[in-house]
């Protein structure tokens, strides 16, 4: 008799020792079963500038360096790079190309990812000189030119097909046509000139934020980190 009064005090024993390892059981298959839903689900990084969902494969592109020589897509491929489009030998050139600089200064605790990061202004006309000496500020910098045809093509691809290719051939004439003029905004002629859009290009050759002319390089910064710690949460 004492047997059986035993035995089923034992039973309610064995029974709660069992719901609760079944208990942590369905606790840690709901845990890692979340951990694995919620990178997929979780809202994307909100950003200052432009982030595209989906990213925009962009196709093939060359344009030319001061020296001449052909640079585009190809010499890019595998690397950050921040685009933008401006004269160089316009006030707007050098304000852009002084706010990309910023950008890549405020991202000096990110060496791996300054060490694939490239600063790229495409210029409607080139000038040699100037060209060489935002490089030898930094060798990640490029000046780029081409036809008429090429910068529209390019522009096309980062804003649509809506690229004034007029405008730009008359701007190329405009250069070859007065070389001796001073540069548009050197001459007190445009008060309050603007620093161009960027455009971020990630390794994959996918344009996927823009960032627009008002954005400080702080916030321009702040977004890239963001970006690229997303990008290597995906891969």
């Amino acid at each position: 008799m004492s047997w059986l009064k035993h035995r089923s005090r034992r039973r309610p024993l064995v029974l709660r020792l069992w719901m609760a390892l079944l208990a942590g059981g369905l606790f840690l298959i709901g845990y890692q079963w979340g951990n694995q839903w919620q990178p997929r689900h979780e809202q994307a990084p909100v950003i200052e500038g432009v982030m595209l969902r989906p990213p925009v494969p962009l196709p093939d592109w060359e344009l030319e360096n001061e020296a001449g020589q052909v640079f585009g897509s190809e010499q890019l491929t595998g690397r950050w790079v921040l685009l933008g489009i401006a004269s160089i030998d316009d006030v707007s050139g050098h304000l852009s190309m002084t706010r990309m600089l910023e950008v890549f200064n405020r991202l000096a605790d990110l060496p791996a990812l300054r060490e694939q990061f490239s600063l790229v202004l495409v210029s409607p006309r080139m000038d040699a000189a100037l060209a060489q000496g935002f490089r030898r500020l930094l060798a990640q910098t490029w000046v780029l030119s081409g036809t008429p045809e090429q910068l529209a093509r390019l522009r096309a691809m980062l804003t649509g097909p809506s690229a004034d290719t007029e405008t730009l051939i008359s701007a190329t004439q405009a250069g070859e046509a007065e070389p001796d003029a001073q540069p548009p905004g050197l001459s007190g002629a445009d008060p309050n000139p603007q620093t161009a859009t960027f455009y971020l290009i990630d390794p994959k050759a996918e344009l996927i934020a823009i960032f627009p002319a008002a954005q400080s390089p702080a916030g321009i910064a702040r977004d890239i980190r963001h970006l690229s710690e997303l990008n290597a949460q995906e891969f």
